[in-house]
């Protein structure tokens, strides 16, 4: 009965050393979660950012075909109409028939008209094709040369060694309090972490990688 304090209080202080340590290790797991779940927000941020820009610009062009659309059914209109008047002058031109006693002048009079009505149909129907292919050339260059999506940039950066890089910030990092440090303090060292293009990459995304508790 002697030794049993002993071992009881030996017991205990192991069982509040495991359970110090098994704290340690969730303390370092939350911050860990946490920053990594950071990360993912910041990704979807991003992804969602470009996707924006992507879309703006697709409405963009959709607006440019609808307004070209416009223009070719107008002119298709008037060529329509051209065409069917240009049918009817040129069909009295060949049907029409004068009395002997009408005055020449009148006949040379009725053929000049309809001549000339003639060439200016046919110009305006000259011209309705030109605006068309005129339509269609500008809308290729706006799409082609000023309203496109960007090319897109180098993808390098690495979101698996961004998630990693708090292990490496040592135990200001790990050991965060949640609500006093809502900084993770990853801006002060960027040394050891990834390649070059991926620390670059993370230096340009630096706001993402501030948490607030």
């Amino acid at each position: 009965p002697g030794p049993l304090p002993g071992a009881m209080a030996f017991l205990d202080a192991w069982g509040f050393l495991g359970t110090g340590i098994q704290s340690a290790f969730a303390w370092i797991a939350y911050n860990r979660d946490a920053f990594a779940d950071n990360v993912s927000m910041r990704q979807n941020q991003k992804y969602q950012q470009k996707n924006y820009q992507i879309s703006w610009i697709a409405i963009a062009r959709d607006d440019i075909r609808d307004m070209m659309g416009i223009s070719v059914n107008r002119i298709n209109n008037y060529m329509i109409v051209a065409t069917l008047i240009l049918s009817i002058s040129a069909g009295s031109i060949v049907s029409v028939s004068f009395n002997e006693r009408c005055p020449s002048f009148v006949v040379f009079a009725f053929y000049l008209s309809l001549s000339i009505s003639c060439i200016y149909l046919m110009l305006a129907i000259m011209f309705g094709v030109k605006g068309q292919n005129s339509a269609f050339t500008n809308t290729m260059k706006l799409m082609t040369y000023q309203v496109r999506p960007e090319n897109p940039a180098e993808y390098s950066h690495d979101y698996l060694k961004q998630a990693q890089y708090i292990e490496k910030c040592g135990l200001k990092a790990l050991f965060r309090m949640p609500g006093l440090q809502p900084n993770y303090h990853v801006e002060e060292d960027w040394s050891g972490f990834g390649e070059r293009g991926a620390v670059q990459s993370t230096k340009q995304d630096g706001q993402g990688l501030r948490q607030t508790a």
